[in-house]
């Protein structure tokens, strides 16, 4: 698994098998962990998330 969450939380790149086409723009919501939790799992389970 390679989480990676850049400073601002532009950039969400979640389960390794996410490239970089498929990074989510998620703004400040990334700064919230519970959100990144969130966010980390419905992007593991669907791959498929309107933010």
């Amino acid at each position: 698994m390679d989480h990676h969450f850049l400073q601002e939380g532009r950039i969400l790149k979640s389960c390794g098998h996410l490239g970089k086409s498929q990074a989510r723009i998620i703004g400040a919501f990334a700064l919230e962990s519970t959100v990144k939790e969130w966010v980390e799992h419905k992007l593991c389970v669907s791959r498929d998330i309107a933010i």
